[in-house]
């Protein structure tokens, strides 16, 4: 199963020796849990964008330093993009910022959280089940690095799983879009890397929780198989 990879980001020159690129982590993530998705890439902040009609299974859209709301010509043509592949049925799942786009271009709403920045691993409770969860679960976490929030779903949005932290942590609309705050590409290593660069941005107890929260165990390996399964379904 091909999917296209929308890669909103880069990694820093500093860290890119962790786990290499953004598209690194999630060929990493996929052949080590769903090794049924192949992906093909595109640069959409520099305006590489796949047909929504081709024959791609479905897109991938991944997390990003910007904001969904930020006035640059890339956002506002992955928002169209996204629109039309809806439209369309094609699959898609947003991480992250992917996640918050999928929201806000289909109807729904984001800002920045007055909770603060949400960093570490937090574990999540699953409200609704889907026939494409599988493994089952109750809880689960996985790492996390946000500040904006999903604050209202689009239409048709059924909230999948949450927290005291982050009301709408991961969601689906008609089987067809599936958010997901976290992130299930980033390893601990990387993560905690990327804390540590961005200290600054952090309130110290935040920082200190995340940093300690590191010791938990995290479930990327379940997240990517509900993403293959949801793009299979």
């Amino acid at each position: 199963m091909k999917i296209g990879l929308l890669v909103c980001a880069k990694v820093s020159n500093k860290l890119i020796h962790i786990s290499g690129s953004i598209v690194d982590m999630y060929r990493n993530l996929f052949n080590r849990h769903a090794p049924d998705i192949e992906l093909e890439i595109y640069d959409v902040v520099n305006g590489d964008f796949p047909h929504v009609t081709g024959n791609l299974s479905g897109f991938l859209c991944t997390g990003s330093p910007c904001s969904v709301y930020d006035d640059h010509a890339w956002i506002k043509g992955l928002k169209k993009f996204v629109q039309a592949a809806y439209n369309h049925k094609k699959k898609m799942v947003g991480i992250c910022f992917g996640h918050q786009i999928i929201a806000e271009a289909l109807g729904g709403s984001v800002a920045c959280s007055a909770r603060g920045w949400g960093i570490g691993v937090q574990e999540v409770d699953i409200y609704h089940t889907r026939n494409w969860m599988i493994p089952r679960a109750e809880k689960m976490k996985m790492l996390v690095s946000y500040q904006d929030q999903v604050t209202k779903l689009p239409p048709g949005g059924v909230l999948l799983a949450g927290n005291s932290h982050c009301r709408y942590f991961m969601f689906d609309i008609q089987n067809v879009a599936l958010g997901i705050q976290g992130h299930p590409e980033f390893d601990k290593r990387y993560a905690e890397a990327l804390y540590a660069s961005r200290h600054e941005l952090f309130d110290q107890v935040v920082f200190s929780k995340a940093m300690a929260s590191l010791n938990k165990t995290v479930h990327p390996n379940i997240f990517a198989e509900w993403i293959c399964h949801f793009l299979k379904n």
